[in-house]
């Protein structure tokens, strides 16, 4: 169970880590989780992934938010954090292998890519 535990904890740090569209500018569905923070299709429990727990300015109000993205998408983020993250960690300069972001990265990467593979059959 420890295991399971930990592998959510590095999906959730990676996913924290993805550049998201600003609060202000998604739909209530977005907000609430219940569509793609990115291209607003609607998500089911089975084919979201929880981009984890964030905080910004709704509605002229700061509110936390609980974006969810669809596995298409995020796998277009999580490619893009992780092209991104090399040039700019120093860890990773030196050696990419030891490089705690960079495996969590790569973690979800293939977690994401499984859940599109699953969502084609």
């Amino acid at each position: 169970m420890a295991h399971d535990t930990e592998t959510l904890d590095q999906r959730t740090r990676a996913a924290t880590r993805l550049a998201l569209p600003a609060v202000g500018t998604r739909t209530p569905e977005q907000v609430r989780g219940a569509a793609c923070v990115w291209c607003e299709d609607e998500l089911s429990n089975a084919d979201a992934v929880d981009l984890g727990q964030r905080s910004g300015n709704f509605a002229g109000q700061v509110t936390r938010w609980f974006p969810r993205g669809c596995a298409r998408c995020v796998r277009v983020a999580v490619r893009t954090e992780y092209a991104n993250h090399a040039g700019t960690c120093e860890q990773c300069a030196d050696d990419p292998t030891v490089c705690e972001i960079r495996r969590d990265l790569r973690r979800l990467a293939l977690e994401v890519r499984r859940l599109v593979s699953e969502a084609r059959r």
